[in-house]
């Protein structure tokens, strides 16, 4: 978004998806907001390069400097786009080995059998599991 600054609202952190889907490519994002926070959420909805004006003094003239980064928002967004990053991991299809201590008292997954719902425990081998009462 090529507005100085770009407000929030108007980013549109959606399309990196949209882009990244349509191309088969990397996407990233060029930060035109102040602060940190939407180099956080880019990375967030996929973004892998980030793009943001770097200063010395937000306070200098012109349209860049003020929504540029100064050297310490600079260190706050390589430390949110790393927790961004960590948070994201890899796309899981399995549960991690610590879940599974929880599945005794915490997982359930909502049935119908007939006309009642149940609560079950689908990883228990002892219980239905999805594909005994859901059709793809």
């Amino acid at each position: 978004v090529s507005l100085y600054p770009a407000p929030f609202e108007k980013l549109h952190l959606a399309t990196i998806e949209k882009i990244r889907r349509m191309y088969q490519c990397i996407t990233g994002f060029s930060d035109h907001s102040a602060g940190a926070e939407a180099a956080f959420a880019s990375v967030a909805m996929g973004a892998s390069i980030i793009e943001k004006h770097f200063t010395l003094d937000t306070s200098l003239p012109g349209p860049d400097h003020k929504i540029s980064a100064d050297p310490a928002t600079l260190k706050e967004i390589r430390r949110l786009i790393d927790l961004a990053f960590a948070m994201r991991a890899d796309e899981k299809n399995e549960a991690l080995p610590e879940e599974l201590a929880s599945d005794e008292f915490g997982k359930r997954s909502l049935y119908t059998i007939g006309e009642e719902i149940v609560a079950l425990r689908p990883r228990n081998k002892d219980l239905p599991r999805d594909s005994d009462y859901l059709n793809s």
